[in-house]
Parts: structure tokens; C-alpha cells; sequence
């Protein structure tokens, strides 16, 4: 029994001795890749990215792609430091080249050289208190746009301003409003307004001048619905979503009283399971169209209660449609992946 743990002990004690030897064995990059596997099997690798130190203190990097420098970064100093990237092209020619200034770690100055291109391009950043109030976009020292940041309560994006060359002015906004997050957008005479609701839903509002192009209205009830309708020439769009922020209902309405209405059923999961379109005019078209893990796989177009058309979309993507004939199934149309590519024709009609 003694002999027994003994012999535990020396082993336990080889393998912990063991272990700084094997550290020793396995070398590799500041990201975990081993070298001797990138030294072998290079080819295996898309992407490899080689780090090292020049003698005066200057870090290196460069990206491989299959083996050819895609990108070449050169970084001196560590918080007042200029970094230098260099982009190449599929034969190793440098095609854009940017060196960047920063100053207690914020980037101050970008100049960008384009081969081909003689003009010099610089982007200077200006701060207050360590954030972006604004950028100078210059080509060969002549201003070309300006843009000016606005923020709000502990220094939070609140809008921007950009000004071209040509006296252009684009102005954006951001605030809340009992909750929504508001985004307005001026650009010439043309206004746009974005509100965005829980699950990430989006009203939109545009003016052209002092035209109203876009009109919505948004009304919540005690449930939780939520109904946004929405006007653009002429045309009638209203939504419905549920509590959890899933599409119920989209029904529009136009003046030529083609009216369009599509519901929408969910499984337990939230994915979508079954959806029923209406089409109402000369014709009363109805399509039905099951999913399968989100997936459409079954879909039937009635025309006035009539089957017209019914299509089964196939795993390997080829689908099979079967045309009708006074209600009655009369031919099969295999279609390719692409959906335009007939494969083949079966007749179900009886002699």
C-alpha cells in the first residue's frame, strides 16, 4: 500500500516537472498561432498575420492571405504614437497608403495617398475633454467638407452637421422621447425623421420642403399592440405587431382599391409558421404559405376560392409547381434552383 503511493507521488512529480519543458516546446504568435504549424502548413492558413519588433522599438504587421501581403502596419510609440498602413493589390503593389498621429491615444491626423492619384488627403480631429466635436476633410490643404458634433447630458452624440466645399449643409439629430429613440435628418429641403420603438421598430416620417411625403401615426393599446399606419401617395400602409414585436398584420390600402392584406402565425419560438395574402379587386386572390423552421416550403394561390397554382419547395432548392385546371390538378413543373430553368414536365390531366 505504501509502494502504491509512492509511486503516485513520483509520478504526479514527473508530470508536474514536465510541464515547463512542454511549455518550452510550443511556440507562437501574440495570437495563439502556433509558428510551427504556420512554418509547415502555411497553406492550410487563408489568413496569417506575422508581428514583429524592428531594433529602434517599432512594431511590425502584416496580413498574408494564401500566402500574398494583403496589409502592412507599422506602429512607433505607444500613446502619442503614428501608425503606418499600407493596402496592396493581388500583385503586391502598394494601391492606398495612410499614416495616422495620435495624441494621448485619439487619433489627430490622417494622410491618405491613392496610387494614381497625385492629391494628398488629410482628415484632421478636433476634442473637448477627450471626445469628437469635429473633422476637417481637406484634398492638397483645401477644405472640403466639415463636420461639426453636438452633445448632449454626459457627453452623449446628440447630432452632427457636415458642411461640403459647395456650401451643402446635412444635419442629423438624436434624442428620446418617452422611451423611443428619435433620428432627424435634414439634407436640402428634404426632412426625414426616424422613431425607433421596442424590438427595434421603426416609424419614418419625410417632408419635401413643405410637403409632407411620409405620414405615420403610431397608437399603442392596453394590450400592448402596436398599429403604425403609414401614408405615401396616395397609398395606405398599416402594421400591426404584437407585445413580443412580431409582425401580425400588413394591410394596404391604394385608391385604385387593390387592397393587400397579409397575416402572419408564429410557433411558440417566435419563427414564423404560416402566412395568408389577400389581393382584392376584379379577381379575389388568396395565397396560403406554410413555413417550415422559417423556411417557406408549401405555398397555394386560390383565385376566387379556386386553386390555381400550388408550389412545394424542395431541400436540394428545386421546386415543383402543379397547375390547375377548373380546380383540378392538371400538370407538374419541375423548376431548377434558379427558378427559371424548367427540368421537367408531368401531365396529371385524365384521357
Amino acid at each position: 500500500m505504501k509502494f502504491t503511493r509512492v509511486a503516485k507521488l513520483i509520478a504526479v512529480s514527473l508530470l508536474l516537472s514536465a510541464l515547463p519543458l512542454f511549455g518550452a516546446w510550443y511556440r507562437s504568435n501574440s495570437v495563439g498561432q502556433p509558428l510551427e504549424l504556420m512554418d509547415q502548413q502555411s497553406d492550410d492558413h487563408r489568413y496569417v498575420l506575422q508581428i514583429s519588433e524592428t531594433s529602434d522599438g517599432m512594431e511590425e504587421q502584416t496580413l498574408y492571405e494564401y500566402g500574398q501581403p494583403v496589409t502592412y502596419t507599422r506602429i512607433s510609440g505607444v500613446s502619442d504614437r503614428t501608425v503606418l498602413q499600407q493596402y496592396y493589390d493581388e500583385d503586391g503593389n502598394v494601391i492606398r497608403e495612410m499614416q495616422t498621429q495620435y495624441e494621448r491615444g485619439l487619433p489627430m491626423r490622417c494622410i491618405t495617398r491613392i496610387a494614381g492619384d497625385d492629391t494628398q488627403y488629410m482628415t484632421l480631429h478636433a476634442y473637448a475633454h477627450d471626445q469628437l466635436i469635429e473633422t476637417k476633410e481637406l484634398a492638397d490643404g483645401e477644405l472640403q467638407r466639415l463636420i461639426s458634433y453636438f452633445r448632449g447630458d454626459e457627453g452623449v452624440l446628440a447630432g452632427l452637421r457636415v458642411v461640403d466645399l459647395h456650401g451643402n449643409m446635412d444635419q442629423a439629430h438624436f434624442s428620446s422621447d418617452a422611451g423611443h429613440t428619435i433620428y432627424a435628418q435634414q439634407s436640402g429641403d428634404l426632412f426625414s425623421r426616424v422613431t425607433q420603438y421596442p424590438h427595434a421598430i421603426l416609424v419614418r416620417e419625410l417632408w419635401q420642403g413643405e410637403h409632407r411625403e411620409i405620414e405615420s401615426q403610431v397608437h399603442i393599446d392596453e394590450a400592448g399592440t402596436l398599429v403604425i399606419t403609414e401614408q405615401r401617395n396616395g397609398v395606405e400602409e398599416e402594421r400591426v405587431y404584437g407585445p413580443d414585436g412580431l409582425l401580425l398584420r400588413l394591410e394596404t390600402k391604394t385608391v385604385d382599391g387593390k387592397d393587400r392584406t397579409i397575416s402572419y402565425q408564429y410557433d411558440s419560438q417566435g419563427v414564423i409558421d404560416q402566412s395568408v395574402e389577400r389581393i382584392s379587386g376584379q379577381e379575389q386572390i388568396r395565397i396560403e404559405t406554410y413555413y417550415r423552421d422559417g423556411i417557406a416550403y408549401t405555398e397555394t394561390r386560390w383565385t376566387d376560392d379556386v386553386p390555381v397554382r400550388a408550389t412545394r419547395y424542395l431541400q436540394d432548392g428545386t421546386s415543383v409547381v402543379t397547375l390547375f385546371e377548373a380546380g383540378r390538378p392538371y400538370v407538374d413543373v419541375t423548376y431548377a434552383p434558379d427558378g427559371q430553368r424548367v427540368l421537367s414536365l408531368e401531365y396529371r390531366k385524365e384521357q
